[in-house]
This record gives structure tokens, sequence and C-alpha cells, in this order.
């Protein structure tokens, strides 16, 4: 396997980082009342300037999109089409910010508290199958709202809207031997009838995303039922018994950033982990809209926004207060600092589809970068924090 220049770099980055070995190991937690009061607002203010608005955004865009799609079903054509897809692209890129805090009803249920597989239903990726959305499609099985709703992830959400909104020419995804091709059930439509299924079927999934998208709004909302056992951690809320349990809960989402957004984002594609070649552009996370740069700004913005409290313009209390009232100023300047260069790293790129061979070793330096991150996340902030290390992350070697 021929390797990049910049590969041996980054190689020993990671060996680097696996000693775990950040310098001198931070000072324990302060539990002073400050503290304690910062996390108390902390609660507040994530869920308040963070979580709920960024729902009512995802809400807004899907219910723009809802509208959209119902044109491109009705009246199938160049033109409705392009109009979806630029709806699509509204909710995707809000719908981004919110995968860092799969928390509450967005979350696994029986593995989140409180969780009922919402993101699951909204974007399933990376457990995406367009070859299952061909067979949906060939057999009408999105006429019955509440019947789909009910199928697999997979030929739900964003992604199997994506496939959808940008096929690709007059096939299929589907191996030769697959039931719809073996016994010519996807030849036997026209391709004007393949044109008004795909937007029939987009039309349900976009009515499914903005009731889902509905639920998470109101879950979330001033009063609703949530947003209150979050807030109300340590004082009565039965998910979250402490302040710290709550906390411990936001941290954990927040290792998106690690294992989805770094690593199968970004290292991935550039063929630095889990890739036999150069490159595995394969890999991409939204090849057909083209979108895999931005929706990977749009999850480091969505950190971002939780670590300062609210968006960078008008931000409330967030982790960086934390960590400052119990001493750890050096760890909140480090990760605010690594969190612009990573964005700035990555949107100087131009989309990833094209940056995979033109720009390369811009990349992997943006991966070094990004990895600085995610390095003083799992060391110094889960550390100073006191907080734990969520078991997806335990035994990493990056």
């Amino acid at each position: 396997m021929r390797r990049h220049p910049l590969a041996a770099l980054i190689v020993a980055s990671l060996l680097a980082a696996c000693s775990g070995d950040s310098g001198q190991a931070p000072a324990p937690p302060q539990d002073t009342a400050p503290a304690q009061d910062t996390r108390a607002q902390l609660l507040e203010d994530v869920a308040a300037r963070v979580i709920h608005p960024t729902y009512a955004r995802v809400t807004d865009a899907a219910a723009a999109l809802e509208t959209a799609a119902q044109a491109w079903a009705e009246a199938p054509s160049p033109t409705t089409q392009a109009a979806a897809q630029a709806a699509f692209k509204d909710v995707a890129l809000t719908w981004q910010e919110a995968e860092v805090f799969q928390i509450g009803p967005a979350g696994v249920q029986g593995t989140v508290a409180g969780g009922q597989g919402l993101r699951d239903a909204i974007y399933s990726w990376p457990l995406t199958n367009p070859c299952r959305v061909d067979q949906v499609l060939v057999d009408g099985d999105y006429a019955d709202l509440d019947a789909l709703a009910q199928e697999q992830i997979n030929v739900l959400g964003l992604d199997a809207l994506e496939h959808l909104l940008y096929p690709d020419g007059d096939g299929n995804a589907c191996p030769p031997n697959s039931r719809i091709n073996r016994d010519g059930l996807w030849g036997a439509l026209s391709s004007a009838e393949r044109d008004q299924r795909r937007a029939a079927y987009g039309y349900a999934l976009a009515q499914l995303l903005r009731r889902d998208a509905q639920t998470l709004r109101d879950a979330w909302a001033e009063g609703g039922a949530w947003r209150q056992e979050f807030t109300r951690a340590g004082d009565g809320s039965a998910a979250y018994p402490t302040r710290q349990a709550a906390l411990n809960a936001l941290s954990d989402a927040l290792f998106y950033i690690e294992k989805e957004a770094r690593d199968m984002k970004l290292a991935q594609p550039a063929g630095l982990m889990g890739c036999d070649t150069d490159t595995c552009p394969e890999a991409l996370e939204a090849p057909r809209s083209r979108l895999s740069r931005d929706l990977l700004l749009a999850n480091l913005r969505g950190f971002q926004a939780v670590f300062l409290g609210g968006p960078p313009e008008d931000h409330g209390v967030g982790f960086d207060d934390l960590l400052r009232a119990v001493g750890a100023d050096d760890v909140a300047a480090d990760m605010e600092d690594a969190l612009t260069r990573s964005i700035a790293a990555i949107a100087a790129l131009p989309p990833l589809e094209d940056a995979l061979t033109s720009e390369l070793e811009r990349v992997r330096a943006a991966f070094l970068i990004l990895q600085e991150l995610t390095t003083l996340l799992k060391t110094d902030f889960i550390t100073v924090l006191d907080l734990e290390l969520p078991q997806r992350a335990e035994g990493d070697n990056d």
C-alpha cells in the first residue's frame, strides 16, 4: 500500500496520542460553590441556547422541505426536483449541528437515558442501504406513511432522501442478483415512472422528517418534558440524579467528533484508517449531494455551540466556563484554539469529493488539527471535569 508522505507524520501523531501523555497531569476538579453554579447554568444555557433552537431550525427547514417535496411529487420535473434539493441541503446542514448532542429522545433507545431513537429515524448514517431504498421504491412501500415509519432506519431519513433526490443515472444501487434486477422489476418501470416514485417516496420521507423534528423541538421547548429532565438534573430529575450525570451524558455525545467526524468522515476517506488504498472516496458521507465537507463543518459548529453554551456571537455558559471555574483556564484556551483552527482548516478545503484528489495533503493536515482537539477532549477535558470516558472511546489507540 502506497502512502502519502504526510502519512508518516500522522502515524507518529497517532502513536504519541496513544500514550495519553499530554504533559503535566491536569489539576483535580475544584468543586466550589461557583463551579456548582456554573454546572447548573451550563445545563440551562445549552438547553435554551443550543439544543432547542437547533431543533427549532431543523423543524422549520423540514417544513420547507415538506412543501418542496410535495411540489416535486405533484409535478416531477428538473425544476421541482432542484427546489427539493435546495430544501434538503438546508435541513441536512442544520441537522448536522444536532448530531453532536444525541441525548434524550434523539438518543438510542435502551442505551441513552430517555432515548427514543429519533436521531436514527431522521438520519441513519452510516447505517445506509441504497439498495433497500431502491427496493422500497419498486415495491411502493412508501404509500402508507405510518407503515413506512415502522420500516428499518436504512430506508428512512435524510440519507435515504439524498439517494432519491440525486439519482445516479437510470440504474439502481442493487447487485444483478437482487430481486428487483433478477426478476426484471426495475426494468419494467419506465424512466418517468421511476421519477414519479422517487418524488412520491421523497415526499413521504419529508413528512416523517418534519414530524420527528417537531417531536424533538417540543421535548426541548421551554416547559418541554425532556428539557425539564435535563435542566433539573440533581433536583428531581428521574433521568439524571445529579448534575454530573447530565454533564456526562452531554460529554458522551460530544465524542461524536472523534469517532464519526474525525475518523469516519475525514480519516477514512483520506486513507488514514480503515482504507486499503491511498484514498477511499466511497467512504465519503454525502457524495451524491457533494455536501461531505459542509456536513463535517456543521458537526464542528454544533460542538462549538455546546462548548461555548451558545453560538459564538451570542453564547451563554458552556464547558469553557466550567473549565475556568475549576481552574483549568489553559485547557479551555487550548480547546478553543484547536476548535477554531479545525473549523478554519476544513472550511478552507474544496468539497471533499474534490479535495481527496486535488488537496489530499491539506485534508490530512486538517485531520491532524482536529486530532489535537479530540485528544484534549479525551484527556485533559475529561480529567479536570471529573467526567467518565464514553465506553466507545475506552481502549482507543488514537
